[in-house]
């Protein structure tokens, strides 16, 4: 895996347990008791993660129309519940800033992409010809058994053709010589 990608998969795990912490303090600010805080975060980011799957490019345009959706809602509750939490104009702005490098790293993991190498480009449309030829010269060999290479077929048909003008002259002797004879 390259470095780009292992680097914001890094910062798209800080910013989900950064927001995670926002949100359970966010449902203890509104009243949430027992377990209800703690499952707050999974209810809130784990429907963005599951949007954010949808969009994967694997799936139909529905699926990721739905999935875009379901990150929008989820991006909305998330921004509120993290804003919610702060006690400070610091803890504010972490709480939006965790949101958008929470999307922002999620947006540029998907739209990151190795540079093609323009040699295999060119070398792997150089194979393509190659063997277009090949299956070329392998459709138009008539011979009874199937030659390997162009050089080999066309050595078998000059021989064929050598031994059918052989043959020709020997047919023409013998007639020559019956005719004599006769």
């Amino acid at each position: 895996m390259n470095t780009a990608k292992v680097i914001t998969k890094d910062y798209f795990a800080a910013a989900l347990t950064i927001s995670f912490t926002h949100i359970i303090t966010s449902a203890h600010k509104m009243g949430g008791e027992g377990y209800e805080p703690y499952a707050a975060p999974f209810l809130v980011d784990g429907f963005a993660i599951l949007g954010m799957h949808m969009r994967n490019e694997k799936y139909d345009d529905r699926t990721n129309k739905i999935g875009l959706w379901a990150q929008c809602t989820a991006g909305l509750a998330s921004l509120g519940m993290n804003v919610h939490a702060a006690n400070s104009t610091f803890g504010l702005l972490l709480g939006i800033g965790v949101v958008v490098l929470f999307l922002a790293t999620e947006w540029m993991a998907g739209n990151i992409r190795l540079r093609t190498d323009a040699n295999a480009d060119k070398a792997a449309a150089e194979a393509q010809a190659i063997i277009a030829a090949a299956s070329a010269y392998l459709t138009r060999c008539n011979h009874p058994t199937t030659c390997t290479s162009e050089a080999q077929c066309i050595s078998k048909t000059k021989a064929q053709k050598t031994k059918a003008s052989k043959a020709r002259k020997a047919k023409q002797q013998v007639k020559v010589l019956e005719s004599m004879i006769g």
